[in-house]
């Protein structure tokens, strides 16, 4: 961050240190603000303009966390499923074995391949129940940096009608412009069966920590 950028930041911090964003009625200037960067995030992440919508959290792990969550109750009210289960690579971030673990959803987790470090796909698709609510893919992962195959995992969530959430906190505002400098790597809402996304606007979103911004592709399942 520039020092320019930097100080204008700290200028805004300032006159906003003591509102609240949960009275929107009392500060109308902060749900305006809200409004705006979700809708700049969904922009970035091309999800559709009429149904894509978001929701502005205080990091990652509680974008996840409610992620899962969203899952959850997705799963029971709308499938029918009373025990649901999410599916994971091994490079996936810790935050979703603790968003798990708080909502009481059952955690799946296979290995990673070796040479690519992504996601063992055969090892994913094999670990899939009629539990199953969701998979979840990184882009990038946290310990290795590398985007698993998000369209393969997209194919694999149309085939078995489940949720795919891309936890894209770390890479979002880097993979999000990759396009318009070398080859786009595919990742966001233009993969037909990528339903949510989270991505922190505090890493590379030039943001004051902590703010991360959940997206969703529909209302009902942000609902």
């Amino acid at each position: 961050m520039s020092n320019e950028v930097e100080g204008f930041a700290v200028e805004v911090a300032k006159d906003f240190l003591y509102t609240n964003p949960l009275h929107f009625d009392l500060f109308p200037s902060v749900r305006q603000m809200e409004l705006e960067v979700g809708k700049m995030v969904l922009h970035m992440l091309n999800a559709p303009k009429e149904e894509g919508c978001s929701v502005i959290t205080s990091g990652g792990t509680e974008s996840l966390i409610l992620a899962i969550r969203s899952y959850k109750n997705y799963g029971i009210k709308i499938k029918g499923i009373e025990k649901p289960e999410i599916v994971m690579g091994r490079g996936a971030h810790p935050a979703i074995d603790k968003g798990c673990n708080y909502f009481g959803v059952k955690l799946v987790t296979v290995p990673i391949d070796p040479e690519t470090l992504q996601t063992d796909l055969k090892a994913l698709e094999d670990a899939i129940t009629s539990n199953t609510v969701a998979i979840f893919g990184s882009a990038p992962s946290w310990p290795f940096g590398v985007v698993d195959d998000i369209e393969k995992m997209s194919k694999m969530a149309l085939k078995y009608g489940l949720g795919l959430h891309v936890d894209a906190c770390f890479g979002s505002f880097i993979i999000g412009f990759h396009d318009k400098i070398i080859d786009p790597i595919p990742f966001d809402y233009r993969i037909e069966g990528v339903t949510s996304m989270s991505c922190d606007n505090h890493k590379y979103g030039i943001a004051p920590k902590g703010i991360s911004t959940l997206t969703f592709r529909t209302k009902l399942l942000r609902s």
